[in-house]
């Protein structure tokens, strides 16, 4: 069967078309391939940022804590000494001792 203008038009009509929708998705597929990976790479950047804040904070929470733990020591240690200068004049006073002050009565238990 011989083709004729019009169908001969129509044929190049569908092949223009199926070639520019083909060379439009290709040219878009190559444009949005480099957006993600900009995005991607925002994304990551941003991921490793909030992360270098996260791990400062901790840290400086750390040195905090830390800090106060060597100073209640430090408290500790020099309450220690005062109570070792003192322990000939705590050693001359009377105490509540209870072996002595308290008493079991029978049936109580």
């Amino acid at each position: 069967m011989p083709l004729t203008k019009f169908t001969h038009g129509r044929h190049l009509s569908i092949s223009l078309r199926l070639k520019i929708t083909i060379w439009s998705s290709f040219a878009l597929s190559q444009s949005i391939v480099p957006s993600q990976t900009f995005m991607f790479d925002q994304l990551e950047t941003l991921f490793q940022a909030i992360t270098a804040r996260h791990i400062a904070i901790e840290t400086q929470n750390a040195e905090e804590t830390f800090s106060e733990i060597v100073e209640e020591i430090g408290k500790l240690a020099e309450y220690q000494a005062t109570l070792y200068t003192q322990s000939p004049t705590l050693g001359q006073g009377t105490y509540w001792d209870a072996n002595t002050q308290l008493t079991i009565r029978s049936g109580d238990r």
